[in-house]
């Protein structure tokens, strides 16, 4: 009896050792995902930034070509609101007019950049040419005279600089400059139908078909699957996100991997509302009109579900799907589904008002729909329900 009493007695150091050591680990691990909560806790806050930063502070975000159909711009963001843009590759224009934002949202930007996490990121060196396998994109904090650039290529993967460079892309506008191909093959094209330019003026070239197993220089480290346009494209992310037919390769996705639905607004009372779903389950909701609440909720779901879904975005080639943006019907939402492996991100866009869309894309949006739960934050029969039952109108739910 003594010996187990002094056995027990050695063995609770060792057992609070390991306790310390795994929850630092744990903090470690989700350091990355809480670095992305901060950012948009202050880049989604509605209450003006505690400090004004002045009309001549500017965030800019280059993003430099590559060996295959990346867009290559500079956008700059002013604290005046003011927005500036040269494109050099895939763009619809190479020097446009300047455009304009509220200066509240433009100060609101500048500010969650430089209040938050992206200030202590190590400042790189001057931009070099793109490496040859995938693009290189920098961002760029001008304050008081001070020049913080982080450049993504010089520094390991982090969810914070892709949801950075997606959020100065947002404010920007800067998909009104950007051309899209349709698909497969197809020469980028604008919204008007005319032909993406170079930086010469010159038409911008068609992406060259790769062959099922060729590298894809947009996305590093990956292999380039061609888009999933046959009949069984929807059989087969059917049946690996249920688990009934195994991917074409063992998969496990880190904690920090991720996708995101974001809906837009109609004409009509189309709920707006961006969800996304981590490698460990977490689920995060923000509700922007139309929905039950508005802002931010959180929930969780079965780590495996999360999982799988991943899974079969990878078993449909979704990191090969083009955007499908063109307008055969007006008034319609949209919707953009963003994709990291916890390496690389892909997005895809599709406007609901374009036809001849391969069904994967609407099976994906509402697989992400399902596995998140967002019926839970969104009108039904066009009323909401409240924990305690009382059903309130939808139309009070309006922005």
């Amino acid at each position: 009896m003594h010996r187990i009493q002094r056995f027990l007695t050695a063995c609770v150091p060792f057992a609070a050792i390991v306790a310390v050591f795994a929850a630092a680990l744990e903090r470690h691990l989700g350091e990355p995902q809480r670095q992305v909560e901060r950012f948009r806790l202050l880049a989604e806050n509605d209450a003006p930034p505690a400090r004004d930063y002045g009309d001549d502070a500017r965030v800019a975000l280059t993003r430099r070509g590559c060996a295959g159909p990346c867009k290559a711009y500079t956008v700059v963001v002013r604290g005046s609101g003011e927005i500036a843009f040269t494109g050099r590759a895939g763009v619809c224009a190479t020097n446009p007019p300047p455009a304009r934002v509220p200066r509240a949202e433009a100060q609101r930007l500048i500010d969650a950049l430089a209040a938050g996490d992206f200030a202590t990121l190590p400042t790189t060196g001057p931009l070099a040419p793109s490496a040859p396998d995938g693009q290189r994109s920098v961002v760029i904090l001008d304050l008081d005279g001070h020049r913080h650039a982080v450049d993504d290529r010089q520094l390991p993967a982090l969810p914070l600089v892709d949801e950075v460079e997606r959020r100065i892309d947002l404010v920007a506008g800067t998909e009104r400059w950007l051309a899209v191909v349709h698909a497969p093959g197809e020469a980028p094209r604008c919204p008007d139908g005319s032909p993406a330019v170079e930086a010469d003026g010159a038409p911008a070239p068609a992406p060259a078909a790769r062959a099922s197993g060729a590298s894809d220089p947009s996305v590093p480290g990956r292999r380039a699957a061609e888009p999933a346009r046959r009949p069984d494209a929807v059989a087969t992310f059917a049946d690996v996100l249920a688990g009934r037919r195994p991917p074409p390769a063992p998969l496990l996705f880190p904690d920090v991997a991720w996708v995101s639905l974001a809906r837009t607004a109609c004409y009509g009372t189309c709920p707006v509302y961006t969800v996304r779903i981590d490698g460990a389950g977490r689920v995060e909701f923000t509700g922007h009109a139309f929905t039950c609440i508005r802002g931010r909720a959180t929930a969780s779901v079965p780590r495996e579900s999360a999982q799988r879904l991943f899974a079969a975005l990878a078993a449909i080639g979704f990191a090969a799907l083009p955007d499908f943006t063109r307008v055969d019907a007006t008034d319609a939402p949209a919707a953009e589904v963003a994709f990291s492996d916890g390496q690389a991100t892909h997005r895809v866009r599709h406007y609901h008002g374009m036809r001849d869309v391969p069904a994967q894309v609407g099976a994906v949006e509402d697989a992400i729909d399902r596995v998140a739960g967002t019926a839970r934050w969104l009108p039904a029969d066009r009323a909401c329900v409240d924990a305690d039952g009382t059903r309130h109108p939808h139309s009070t739910v309006r922005p």
